[in-house]
């Protein structure tokens, strides 16, 4: 995990400098880019909350943390394709070439990229992309940030995981069942657990 933050660091660098270096003068550059951005956040913001709706049959609104999670991993699916494969490709290249040029400093950061970009490529892999492993991650980041662990809810189970209000009165709320973990694995910070077809609803007076 410290590996592919450090090659996510490595990227976002490399990029800012390139931008820097290439559009700096070019104030229409920088607002198209900004444009393309704040589309690409709210289509991708769009796609979370259907996704996040469907995992739990709740209004997304209610859980804004995996929201925002889910959101991410969208965004870093378009990156991973539209950018981290392409720098990956590309600094493989650049590092053979200056080290059959014999410029060993420049190989040692093509080759710095290189690692970082396998890094962050083999995270999104493993956390963002495959569908069964960002539906476990999502609903464990809901049970550590959306849903309470304490309350007045009558009817709720005693291994419930907690839960999360409906509405502004907070009167009903739907249950999170007791966490049934499959797997761990050292190929991501999660571990795989199974997200409940259904969800119980409680009353809270």
């Amino acid at each position: 995990m410290s590996g592919a933050a450090l090659g996510l660091v490595v990227l976002a660098t490399v990029t800012s400098r390139f931008l820097d270096r290439h559009f700096a003068e070019f104030m229409s550059a920088k607002i198209l880019a900004l444009a393309t951005f704040a589309l690409a956040t709210y289509v991708a913001h769009g796609r979370a909350v259907g996704e996040v709706s469907a995992i739990f049959q709740i209004d997304a609104s209610a859980l804004p943390h995996a929201t925002t999670a889910a959101s991410a991993m969208v965004i870093a699916t378009w990156i991973y394709l539209a950018a981290v494969l392409p720098i990956l490709i590309d600094s493989a290249v650049l590092m053979l070439y200056y080290y059959g040029k014999s410029e060993g400093g420049n190989a040692m950061i093509a080759f710095a990229i290189l690692i970082s970009s396998v890094l962050w490529a083999g995270l999104l892999n493993f956390q963002a992309m495959p569908a069964h492993a960002r539906k476990s991650n999502l609903y464990q980041i809901a049970l550590e940030m959306d849903f309470n662990k304490r309350s007045h809810c009558s009817g709720l189970p005693a291994d419930s995981e907690g839960v999360v209000f409906l509405g502004p009165d907070q009167r009903r709320a739907t249950v999170a069942p007791r966490l049934v973990e499959i797997k761990r694995s050292s190929r991501t910070i999660f571990k795989q657990v199974q997200v409940p077809e259904n969800f119980d609803i409680v009353n809270c007076p």
